[in-house]
């Protein structure tokens, strides 16, 4: 009986927006997030740019409001992030992959909530386990705003009249 041996590919340096490097190997390393990509995701949560939660993603891309998807990566819920995976090439929009739904959480939740890294902390002074609230799997840019855009046509149907 033989053995199988896997073909290891040569790690690179991979660095996150907070400037900690990870190892990655080169073939996950095609859509992890970029420095711009997280650049560009906090300023669209700043400008109230940003879609929540898997269904909330899956509404948006259907109706072709989306430039833009960011999932942790493994975290996701396999069904959702296949269907998103279809949708891509249909929709053109780009997929990015997050290391963790921690990163993911702490760019959508800056301000509102406590960074994770402050909760683990606190967490391990009182000696337990940390419960990092609320979580944050996916996250969508989307183009323009659909309710915009639906009261701009109703002032232009009511200045007519």
């Amino acid at each position: 009986m033989s053995t199988i041996q896997k073909k290891e590919s040569a790690p690179i340096d991979y660095q996150n927006f907070r400037g900690t490097t990870y190892l990655k190997n080169k073939d996950n390393s095609s859509n992890l997030a970029k420095p711009e990509d997280i650049k560009e995701l906090k300023l669209a949560v700043f400008n109230d740019k940003v879609v929540k939660g898997m269904k909330e993603i899956l509404k948006a891309i259907e109706i072709n409001n989306v430039k833009k998807v960011f999932i942790a990566k493994g975290e996701c819920d396999l069904e959702y992030s296949s269907i998103v995976e279809e949708f891509k090439t249909i929709y053109r929009f780009e997929l990015v992959e997050v290391e963790s739904w921690i990163e993911l959480r702490d760019i959508v939740f800056a301000g509102s909530e406590l960074p994770s890294s402050i909760i683990v902390e606190k967490a391990r002074m009182k000696g337990v386990t940390p419960k990092i609230h609320p979580k944050c799997y996916a996250v969508c840019i989307v183009i323009e705003s659909l309710l915009k855009k639906k009261n701009v046509v109703d002032e232009i149907k009511i200045d007519k009249f």
